[in-house]
């Protein structure tokens, strides 16, 4: 009685071991439905809005310019390049850094480290190849856990913004 038992145990195992195997192999050579990586990023209309409402949320009030705004539906993120007078980096980077948090206990800044840098992707647009510059300053703004924006900062007044959502 006993020897049935393990002998009906251990077949149980062993097909229930060849039936996961093939369940797994055979969801591997499944191809995806749709490769949404070959989306590309589109321009964004009101570039200079988004930015205008980010900037007054933080108390940021100089001038800026918008050189390219752009949107990435496949990633969820948006993209925008601004000129700013090398005088206002300081300036701006101090209202991120102290406004984001300000009152807001589940949020939090990180600061030239590897989670303040975006990781490359074929989507990027490549003027944010400019945060991959020696002198820069990287800023990552969370809310909760997840990464709401990042920021680069360079000394001669061009700031590249991601907002991912």
């Amino acid at each position: 009685m006993i020897r049935r038992l393990i002998t009906f145990a251990m077949a149980l195992c062993l097909l229930s071991y060849f039936a996961g195997m093939w369940i797994e192999s055979s969801m591997a050579m499944a191809t995806p439905l749709e490769n949404l990586y070959d989306q590309t990023p589109q321009a964004i209309c009101n570039g200079t809005g988004d930015m205008r409402a980010f900037f007054r949320q933080i108390g940021f009030a100089e001038d800026f310019r918008v050189t390219a705004s752009m949107r990435d539906e496949a990633l969820s993120r948006r993209y925008y390049r601004l000129k700013l007078n090398p005088a206002a980096i300081p300036i701006l980077r101090d209202k991120l850094l102290t406004n984001w948090t300000l009152g807001h206990f589940n949020r939090a800044t990180y600061e030239n480290c590897l989670s303040a840098r975006v990781k490359r992707s074929r989507n990027l647009p490549g003027w944010w190849n400019l945060a991959e510059t020696p002198k820069t300053d990287t800023i990552m703004l969370a809310h909760g856990s997840d990464a709401t924006w990042f920021v680069t900062l360079t000394a001669d007044g061009e700031a590249c913004f991601m907002w991912a959502h």
